[in-house]
C-alpha cells in the first residue's frame, strides 16, 4: 500500500514543481527571444506592419523591400507575428510578402 505524505510535504513538492516548470518556460522564452527565431526578408516594395493578423487592423510602421524580421510565431492562416530587425517594433504581416 502507498505511504500517504503530510499535506505539507504535498503542498511543498508540488510549489517546487511548479517553480521549476515556470523556470524553464521562462528561459526557453527567453533563449527564444535571444535567438530571435528565424529571419526572413520583406519581398514587397512596401509591406504594413499591423498591430492585429487582419488588414482592418491600425498599421505601426511601414517595412520596405530587404528589410529584416524575425519571426516570432508560425504561420497563422496567413500571417506572421514579426520583430522588425532595424527598430524592434513588433507587429503582424502577411506571411506571403516574407521570405528566408
Amino acid at each position: 500500500m502507498p505511504r500517504k505524505l503530510p499535506a505539507t510535504a504535498c503542498a511543498l513538492a508540488l510549489a517546487a514543481i511548479m517553480a521549476l516548470a515556470a523556470g524553464c518556460a521562462g528561459r526557453q522564452q527567453d533563449a527564444g527571444s535571444a535567438n530571435g527565431g528565424a529571419t526572413y526578408t520583406v519581398r514587397a516594395a512596401l509591406l504594413n506592419l499591423l498591430e492585429c493578423p487582419s488588414l482592418s487592423c491600425p498599421v505601426t510602421a511601414d517595412l520596405h523591400a530587404g528589410d529584416k524580421v524575425v519571426v516570432l510565431t508560425p504561420d497563422i492562416h496567413g500571417w506572421y507575428q514579426v520583430r522588425a530587425v532595424a527598430t524592434g517594433q513588433e507587429g503582424y504581416v502577411l506571411s506571403r510578402f516574407v521570405g528566408r
